[in-house]
């Protein structure tokens, strides 16, 4: 088991704002504790909260046709240790069926560098499909 609990407090910079609030693409920086929790083996491996910074590049409701793009990057460095990122990359495509339903299609990728032990992978990876109702 492996949990990254992150709270990150800093400013941000609007880079393009859509006609709705629900639509923009933000630029920001954070600073803010960052948790790291595994237990693997039926050992534990760390329990220990860092100070980190947080880049993020998030973006909401691009329009690719009738089709909405939501995506973010995000890159956390602890700032007691350079070399231990992690990065984050969602990005959702939901395409409209009708005015209810709609395809939702998400990318999760995730980055650790911090190697816990040989077996584990440094990457994550999930795609999921499927179909979403809006009420």
């Amino acid at each position: 088991m492996t949990i990254i609990s992150e709270l990150f407090v800093g400013s941000g910079l609007n880079l393009w704002r859509g006609d709705s609030r629900g639509e923009f693409l933000d630029f920001q920086l954070g600073l803010g504790p960052s948790y790291k929790y595994d237990f693997i083996d039926f050992e534990q491996r760390h329990n220990q909260i860092d100070p980190a910074l947080a880049i993020i590049l998030s973006g909401r409701g691009f329009s690719i046709g009738k089709a909405k793009l939501n995506q973010s990057l995000v890159i956390v460095p602890p700032l007691n240790d350079f070399n231990n990122y992690v990065i984050t990359f969602d990005t959702n495509l939901s395409i409209p069926l009708s005015e209810e339903w709609s395809l939702s299609n998400r990318l999760f990728l995730r980055y650790r560098n911090e190697l816990v032990f040989e077996a584990n992978p440094n990457w994550e990876f999930f795609f999921t499909t499927g179909f979403e109702y809006k009420f």
